[in-house]
Order: structure tokens, then C-alpha cells, then sequence
């Protein structure tokens, strides 16, 4: 543990969903599995752009519009708006847990 108390708080958030994450992200490592898809990436990247989609459009050398599909699709697979707090606070949480999906985020 560091002594940053926001570090070590993100760090036992991060050790207790690592767990679930797998689970909780599943549909979608799925999807890109049997579609050869980059849902997972996607969501990654637009998480770390603060869900800003033209910033997260063009790290994923991707048209706004081909990023909002995506971002619908996910929606979809994953039975939930990305809109509320909570739910992105924990899609964070789980794309964070999960080591690798850190090679996956276009900051």
C-alpha cells in the first residue's frame, strides 16, 4: 500500500472486485470473441476519456458515430445505460481490476 489514502482506497476497491470483474464484464468479452469485436477496448477507452465520445471516438481512430453504435451495443449486452454514477463508477472499477485490459485503454 502507498501512503496516498485515494491510492489505497482504489487499490482495495480494485482487490475486492477483481473477482467479479471477469463476471461482471463477461458479456462482452464474449461478444468480441465471437465477433472479432473491441467492445471491451471501446468501453475502456471511453471510460478513461471521462465518457467524453468525441475525445474517445478519435483515440479509437473511430468516427463519432461508429463509437455511439458501439457504446449502444454495449448498452445492450450489458442490460444497463452507461449514463448513471454507479454504474460507471463500477464498469470502472471492473475494466481497472482486470490487469489485462490495461494494455486496452487509449488515454
Amino acid at each position: 500500500m502507498t501512503t496516498d489514502p485515494l491510492s489505497d482506497l482504489l487499490d482495495a476497491a480494485m482487490s475486492a472486485t477483481r473477482l467479479r470483474a471477469g463476471t461482471a464484464l463477461e458479456p462482452l468479452a464474449a461478444y468480441d470473441r465471437r465477433h472479432n469485436a473491441d467492445l471491451l477496448r471501446t468501453l475502456a477507452t471511453y471510460l478513461a476519456h471521462g465518457c467524453n465520445a468525441t475525445r474517445s471516438a478519435e483515440a479509437l481512430y473511430l468516427h463519432r458515430s461508429g463509437l455511439l453504435y458501439r457504446l449502444a451495443r454495449i448498452e445492450a449486452l450489458l442490460g444497463t445505460s452507461l449514463i448513471p454514477f454507479r454504474v460507471r463508477v463500477a464498469l470502472e472499477l471492473a475494466v481497472l481490476s482486470l490487469a489485462s485490459l490495461e494494455t486496452h485503454v487509449e488515454e
